[in-house]
């Protein structure tokens, strides 16, 4: 919860009668999970995006060239797997 880095930096947070301004700690611990929250999903919305981007790739070669999965996977550089893979992150399946 944020507790080591109240213990880290308890200097900070002191006050002049030698109390500690816990609502500032709290404050900062609070404002370090939402930044810590963005970037996780920051960091989900590129994996789906990469997921996103690989299944409608496939699924145009599948259409234009009539194909199978095996092929277009193939021709896009891709493994099934990675197709499979890629429909769980995105929901598809």
């Amino acid at each position: 919860m944020g507790i080591k880095r109240f213990g880290e930096n308890k200097k900070r947070y002191e006050t002049k009668k030698g109390e500690y301004n816990v609502c500032q700690a709290i404050r900062e611990m609070m404002e370090d999970s939402r930044m810590e929250g963005i970037v996780e999903g920051e960091a989900r919305g590129e994996v789906k995006g990469s997921a996103s981007q690989i299944i409608e790739i496939i699924e145009n070669i599948m259409s234009e060239l009539q194909c199978s999965l095996e092929k277009a996977c193939k021709v896009a550089g891709k493994t099934v797997s990675e197709y499979r893979q890629s429909e769980q992150i995105c929901g598809k399946t």
